[in-house]
């Protein structure tokens, strides 16, 4: 019933009231922490145990460390890359498969833009729109990285009319992910075949249509995964280009 008490080692400590402050507000993104040699003061440590618990919180996208005269441990914004680096670990690891990652960007991109249906406002789908205005322009003139980057914030710019920071840190990880696996893959250039799905995506968000934006969201993911979990599959099987990559 009972197991042996472990005593937290030092800069564990000294991480797990960073984040308490966090948590209290009294720590806000963009704030600089103390020296470490005035944390060390503070806490009655070593400088040796700080300087462990600033590598320990840099590995968790908590703080960021910088060099220089006015350098030092910020608070970071925040973002997705330590949740994408986790799952791309466990990915390597062999605790979850590319299948497991498709199904749930399928999943989260289809209630994505059940929400956004609902939320979205006029402003986010001019913004989804002139996304895609960009793709074109970028493709017309040849710029493949511009157009990979354009295409990559389609789903996040949808997941970020439906307000909700969890929904759009999971997308941003995803899209990562099975763009990396793409990548790897090789790119189809046919971007015929996607873009008029991502238009028609729009076209029934800002109608509304949260029955017909989700069927083509699914149509959508069903082309792109089909070659994720199957790299064998040729173009006329499952249509696909650079662009696919670029929709992750």
């Amino acid at each position: 019933m009972f197991t042996k008490i472990k005593t937290r080692r030092v800069f564990e400590e000294i991480c797990e009231q960073v984040r308490q402050q966090l948590a209290a507000g009294v720590l806000r993104p963009g704030d600089k922490l103390p020296p470490e040699r005035d944390l060390a003061a503070t806490f009655n440590v070593s400088r040796s145990a700080v300087r462990e618990a600033f590598r320990m919180l840099e590995m968790s996208g908590i703080v960021q460390m910088q060099k220089g005269t006015k350098g030092g441990a910020f608070i970071c914004e925040g973002s997705a890359d330590t949740m994408t680096q986790s799952l791309h670990d466990l990915m390597y690891l062999g605790r979850i498969s590319v299948g497991n990652l498709a199904e749930a960007r399928t999943l989260i991109c289809s209630m994505v833009v059940e929400l956004a249906c609902e939320r979205g406002t006029e402003a986010d789908f001019a913004l989804i729109q002139k996304n895609l205005d960009d793709y074109d322009r970028h493709t017309v003139q040849g710029n493949l990285q511009k157009r990979t980057e354009t295409g990559m914030q389609f789903f996040r710019l949808v997941a970020a009319a439906t307000r909700n920071e969890v929904l759009i840190l999971l997308v941003d990880s995803l899209t990562e992910i099975l763009a990396y696996v793409l990548d790897d893959i090789g790119p189809f250039d046919q971007p015929e075949v996607i873009v008029p799905i991502r238009r028609d995506i729009l076209a029934h968000i800002s109608d509304r249509d949260a029955v017909a934006a989700v069927e083509k969201t699914r149509r959508y993911m069903s082309i792109v995964h089909q070659r994720v979990t199957d790299p064998g599959v040729s173009s006329m099987a499952a249509p696909a280009d650079q662009s696919i990559i670029e929709s992750n």
